[in-house]
């Protein structure tokens, strides 16, 4: 069979690592290149064309890991939003207590950025093939920055108010 022919391996492996990490009782998280074609994430939590996903079950409703492609729910500052990413957008997939896990070979698409107004996402198209960096310098530098407060749930952080006091 010509190599061609296969399907991705992508959404397979990302299912066997998922299901590993939550029988494992680890917190599974997502790095997500935001420059692909049909990747709906909530931009402004972006960093460098990157954003990090915490996928566990606490933290997300309606997951699916299909092949062509992955989507679920989840909360921003108390603000439910709809993800749908393609696997081929998927960096890296890891733990988050202990950095187990593993990265995937890539291409960075240089993208036109459109917004969808209503949703507050954008949609993105794209326009020019780049190289990309190695995906791991990027991982240790968000983690060692965040304070990740894995033990929320959906719902906890759903109930959460939006609105802040100014003064």
């Amino acid at each position: 069979m010509i190599e061609s022919q296969f399907t991705d391996q992508r959404p397979y492996l990302l299912r066997a690592w998922y299901q590993w990490f939550i029988d494992n009782k680890m917190t599974p998280h997502i790095l997500v290149n935001i420059n692909f074609p049909s990747v709906v994430v909530p931009i402004s939590y972006a960093s460098h064309g990157k954003i990090i996903l915490n996928i566990s079950p606490k933290s997300v409703e309606n997951l699916e890991i299909k092949n062509d492609k992955i989507s679920f729910n989840t909360c921003f500052n108390g603000i439910i939003h709809k993800i749908s990413l393609p696997p081929t957008s998927i960096q890296a997939i890891y733990s988050i207590e202990n950095g187990i896990g593993t990265s995937f070979e890539n291409t960075t698409i240089k993208i036109d950025r459109t917004v969808n107004q209503s949703q507050e996402n954008y949609h993105l198209a794209p326009i020019a093939i780049e190289s990309d960096t190695t995906n791991l310098d990027y991982l240790k530098s968000k983690n060692n920055n965040n304070n990740i407060d894995t033990n929320k749930t959906f719902s906890e952080i759903k109930k959460r108010s939006i609105l802040r006091i100014i003064k």
